[in-house]
């Protein structure tokens, strides 16, 4: 059996199709954080009012912004 046979990529081509569609979902909630002089880090939009980034990277308390990596109306 090759690995071009139908049996064999029709599941794999839905398990492609299936990941591409969570990753294109998750991306809507993945945001940008400007908490330290240099870089931002990245951060997840759980919920309004709340985004989750690790905290080694937040430097400071005050000024912190947070800015969107797509243009979805959403955050």
């Amino acid at each position: 059996m090759s690995s071009s046979s139908p049996e064999i990529s029709s599941p794999l081509l839905a398990l492609s199709n299936n990941l591409a569609d969570a990753v294109e979902q998750a991306g809507h909630c993945v945001v940008a954080v400007k908490a330290r002089a240099r870089m931002a880090s990245s951060g997840i939009h759980w919920r309004e009012g709340l985004v989750v980034t690790a905290d080694e990277t937040i430097k400071r308390s005050e000024d912190i912004r947070v800015f969107q990596l797509k243009n979805d109306p959403k955050l």
